[in-house]
């Protein structure tokens, strides 16, 4: 049986340009009849075209799809390994940036809620600061682990760190910068520097901060009041987690979890 390009097109959804593409790929030879030299197409063809159709929705390559349709079986089955691997380890990537998103969802439910505080155990937290003392940070090995934070891990967060003794004088300068799981930094092959900084696993007193472009000390002065009130205490930075950035009355508003360090009062 022989067919048109029509037909092809029909079968397969798309035009008749495309069909001819595939030819020039190599995909498929029609042969030529009658004076006008028509394209007629055999079975044969209509299947190759499908199964490019379908190795593609695999995400094979037009170089790749290629090798697999005029190649031995034992190659095409290592091909399908190895794109089940790949497929594997984007489910995975895309597994934690969906957990990712859900963790920064309930974060952003919990500073929906009205002003609290509650004691909790950090996570181990390795960071690198990209801006300190308003002033942007840009060492090579610096930038080369923000960029590796940001881009290679899939839950990275936005961070901030507070000066404990800075709060207290007034001055409200934060770092600004990456944070990652210390677990993250093997899983994703992340390299170690001078400028990696650790927030170490510990019993921390959190509360949701709300920042405005023009905030004062006054949150920080409620912190350190409920922290006397209840015979805490705290010599450390303060570890902060953004969750959320938005706009409200032409002033940008951030919300922050922030995490800071409790000993056993002296």
């Amino acid at each position: 049986m022989q067919y048109k390009i029509s037909d092809l097109s029909s079968i397969l959804n798309v035009s008749s340009n495309t069909i001819r593409r595939y030819e020039d790929m190599g995909y498929i030879k029609p042969k030529r009849i009658g004076i006008n030299k028509y394209r007629v197409y055999s079975c044969f063809d209509i299947d190759r075209l499908v199964w490019t159709r379908m190795y593609r929705k695999y995400e094979f390559s037009h170089e790749e799809i290629y090798g697999l349709i005029n190649g031995n079986f034992n190659n095409l089955i290592q091909a399908c390994e190895k794109r089940i691997n790949e497929l594997d380890e984007q489910i995975e990537y895309l597994t934690s940036l969906r957990n990712r998103l859900s963790g920064n969802l309930r974060l952003m439910r919990n500073c929906g809620k009205d002003y609290y505080f509650h004691t909790v155990i950090s996570v181990n937290m390795k960071y690198v600061l990209y801006i300190k003392n308003n002033m942007l940070l840009k060492e090579k090995e610096r930038l080369e682990s923000v960029h590796d934070f940001m881009y290679k891990c899939p839950e990275a967060q936005l961070i901030c760190v507070f000066q404990k003794d800075n709060i207290i004088n007034g001055d409200l300068n934060a770092g600004f910068g990456i944070g990652i799981k210390s677990e993250d930094m093997i899983k994703y092959d992340i390299k170690y520097n001078n400028y990696v900084e650790t927030f170490p696993k510990r019993k921390c007193l959190s509360c949701v901060l709300r920042v405005e472009e023009d905030f004062d000390n006054k949150s920080f002065n409620d912190i350190f009041y409920y922290i006397n009130e209840n015979s805490l205490y705290t010599d450390n930075n303060i570890f902060g987690i953004k969750t959320a950035m938005i706009m409200e009355n032409d002033k940008m508003i951030q919300y922050i979890i922030l995490f800071m360090p409790l000993l056993e009062k002296p």
